[in-house]
């Protein structure tokens, strides 16, 4: 019975992915389960191809959870996020998912929010506020979404401005 090289156990091949996914820009994945790939892949391919494999598996869960996923568990702390394009007319600009609560019944609603801009007159939509203001929805007017910022309260339906070259 020969003994393992270094190369071949499966803490090499959870080390070699890990490796990989410190420089993904998706790096918010469960790394603990890198063990436990690594082991059940025992095949005769070499160890390249092993962690292209574990790799492409995991990138391509971390897409989904990022897709699919995360905008459903933001809408539950949040109480409304930007609506995914997939559920949204193909001429609609922006439509928001909101959880509203009647009594003790609970509804998630396909709403969208707009008005004009105070500063041009154009029109303003929700959408997310990153880089500037994260896990924030902020009204971006069409004309000039980077210079016309505004905020938004989905209770009272009213915001203030953020950013504005008059402000």
């Amino acid at each position: 019975m020969a003994i393992p090289r270094w190369s071949d156990t499966p803490i090499e091949l959870a080390y070699l992915v890990y490796r990989r996914l410190v420089n993904h820009p998706w790096r918010q994945c469960n790394c603990t389960l890198l063990p436990r790939l690594a082991r059940l892949n025992h095949s005769k391919t070499s160890n390249n191809q092993r962690v292209d494999d574990i790799y492409k598996h995991l990138c391509s869960s971390m897409w989904s959870l990022d897709l699919f996923i995360r905008p459903w568990l933001r809408l539950f702390e949040d109480r409304i996020v930007v609506a995914s394009e997939l559920i949204t007319a193909i001429e609609q600009k922006s439509a928001q998912l909101e959880l509203f609560r009647n009594g003790d019944l609970r509804i998630i609603r396909l709403v969208s929010y707009t008005a004009p801009c105070p500063v041009c007159g154009a029109t303003v939509h929700l959408d997310n506020g990153e880089p500037d203001f994260p896990r924030r929805l902020v009204g971006r007017c069409a004309d000039s979404p980077r210079e016309h910022i505004f905020s938004f309260d989905r209770v009272t339906k009213k915001g203030s401005v953020l950013r504005s070259p008059n402000a």
